[in-house]
């Protein structure tokens, strides 16, 4: 049995991979094309890869649990973990937008008052 320290250290660690994985540019591409029900060939068209590499990328986004297939019809789908990520970084994003113009005004007060 694992013990719980193990267990969060791993989900941890697979957090951090995901934060990876729905970074960058072409998978954030990828995901955001699953609003539409689409095969492999389809997002492989979509964002001007080849199927192969478009599948890596799907492969790496469903390891980390952001995307399910269902292999027999070819289609791919967001999942819940995706959601949820949207959601957060729409909540960071508006905290941004509240914090920025602090931030902005300590940086130009720091800046231009030497």
């Amino acid at each position: 049995m694992i013990k719980k320290k193990e267990l969060k250290k791993i989900l941890k660690m697979l957090a951090l991979k995901t934060f990876h994985e729905w970074s960058d540019d072409t998978n954030y591409q990828i995901l955001e094309l699953l609003e539409k029900e689409l095969t492999i060939d389809k997002i492989a068209d979509e964002i001007g890869l080849s199927r192969g590499p478009t599948e890596k990328r799907i492969n790496n986004l469903e390891r980390v649990g952001l995307l399910t297939r269902d292999r027999g019809k070819g289609k791919v789908f967001a999942t819940e973990v995706n959601e949820k990520f949207e959601e957060f970084i729409e909540e960071i994003t508006n905290i941004m937008v509240e914090e920025a113009p602090k931030h902005l005004e300590q940086y130009l007060i720091n800046r231009y008052s030497k």
